[in-house]
This record gives C-alpha cells, sequence and structure tokens, in this order.
C-alpha cells in the first residue's frame, strides 16, 4: 500500500497543478474579454457624446464655419442669403438653416472681414414670407429657460425683477436693458421684445412706439400682446 501511494501522490499533486494552470488561463483570457468590451463600450460612448444635437438655441453655434454647417445639415436644408445691420449701414452674409428634425428655422450670420467664419446665429418667433406674409410661429428654447414667443410677463416671472425695453416700431425696438446680476443679464442669448402688430387694440399699441425706454411692470405693457420676438447668440471671443 505504501508503494502504491507513492506512485499515486505524485499524480494528484500534477492533476492539481494542472487545474490550477487551466484556471489562470481562463481568467487572463476573461480579463482580455472584459478589458475588450470595456474598450468597446468606452468607443462606442464616446462616438455616442461626440454626435452634435440642436435641441436648445444655443446647440447651433457648436458649428463655427459655413462648411460645417453645411457638412452636418446638407445644401438642400439651407439657402445663402445677405442680410443688413446697423440700421442698414452693414452688409453680411448669412445662411438660413430649416432644420428636417425638429422644424427649427435658424439664421447663421457670418464675419464681415472673413464670410467662412460663424459671428453670431439669430432665430425669430414670427416668421414671414418675402411679402412679409405670416408664414407660422416657432418656438425654440434656450438653456437659460427663455424662448421665442414667451411673453413679456412669463419674462418678467423668470427674471424675478422688473426691467427696462424701447419703445416698438423703430430699428432698435424692443431691445431689453436688464439690470446686472440679473437671470436676463445672466443669459448669454440676447433677446429682443416684438409686439402682436394684428392685436385690435392700437390705442394700447401706439403708447408703446418709438424711441423711447418702458419699464416692464407699465400698465400698458403689462396688458399689451408683448413675447420674446427675437433671440441672437454671438459666438465667445477667441481672444
Amino acid at each position: 500500500m505504501k508503494k502504491l501511494s507513492a506512485i499515486f501522490i505524485p499524480f494528484i499533486i500534477f492533476s492539481c497543478g494542472g487545474s490550477d494552470e487551466n484556471q489562470t488561463t481562463e481568467t487572463a483570457d476573461n480579463e482580455n474579454i472584459e478589458a475588450s468590451d470595456t474598450l468597446l463600450s468606452d468607443t462606442l460612448v464616446e462616438e455616442v457624446t461626440n454626435e452634435l444635437t440642436f435641441e436648445y438655441f444655443e446647440d447651433y453655434a457648436q458649428l463655427k464655419t459655413k462648411t460645417e454647417i453645411y457638412d452636418e445639415f446638407g445644401a438642400d436644408n439651407l439657402e445663402d442669403e445677405v442680410a443688413w445691420y446697423a440700421e442698414g449701414t452693414v452688409k453680411l452674409e448669412c445662411t438660413y438653416l430649416k432644420n428636417p428634425e425638429n422644424d427649427h428655422f435658424v439664421k447663421f450670420v457670418f464675419d464681415e472681414e472673413n464670410p467662412e467664419k460663424l459671428n453670431f446665429i439669430e432665430t425669430h418667433y414670427m416668421m414671414y414670407d418675402e411679402d412679409f406674409n405670416s408664414t407660422g410661429k416657432q418656438t425654440i428654447k434656450t438653456k437659460c429657460g427663455t424662448f421665442t414667443g414667451m411673453t413679456l410677463n412669463e419674462l418678467r416671472e423668470w427674471n424675478g425683477d422688473e426691467f427696462e425695453f424701447s419703445g416698438f416700431g423703430w430699428d432698435y425696438g424692443g431691445g431689453i436693458m436688464p439690470e446686472t446680476g440679473s437671470e436676463i443679464e445672466k443669459c448669454k442669448v440676447m433677446m429682443t421684445l416684438d409686439y402682436d402688430y394684428n392685436d385690435e387694440d392700437q390705442d394700447l399699441y401706439s403708447s408703446l412706439l418709438g424711441d423711447m425706454i418702458f419699464k416692464s411692470d407699465n400698465e400698458n405693457a403689462a396688458k399689451a400682446p408683448i413675447f420674446i420676438g427675437a433671440m441672437t447668440y454671438y459666438l465667445p471671443s477667441e481672444d
């Protein structure tokens, strides 16, 4: 029996060693598979993260050049034009977008010296054709919490304080002058008020016309059909 034991003991030890070796190999293989899966997962997450989305108005400023805009949306959804600013003294090249995914209508305005470089983006609540006939309305939200079509009283509540704005009916009509530190001032999107010119109360409208400054709690302003009519976002300076 002792000889028999001497013969089988080494075999048992050898067999146990082989089992450990196989286990080590399987563990290493599993670790390699897990590492590969993790790498693949990270790659997929990175690809999804790099995909541009256009939920908010500011999102359109992710595109810095005219080439990037065309690469993203395609020529079928874009139209090149020129627009006049500074009371008709500055002509800038621009491109209009009708986003097929969400119907956002956005205007890309390019740098005066370098028409390939995006300067700012612009959008409006009321949309018109070439004859200035209304073709509809659109609501585009900002990351700040405002949106095109937001009424004056909704804006007052959101801001948490009163503010001043210029009267309507001229080139700088509806411009907002917020207090320093207010929510409007902190929002990087510049908002301009507009008036529903189809409103029947023309006396109310007339009282808010001209190159004048009004307070948002003005009695006539609070009753008038005033809303955020336009929004502009300037790309941050590279300096």
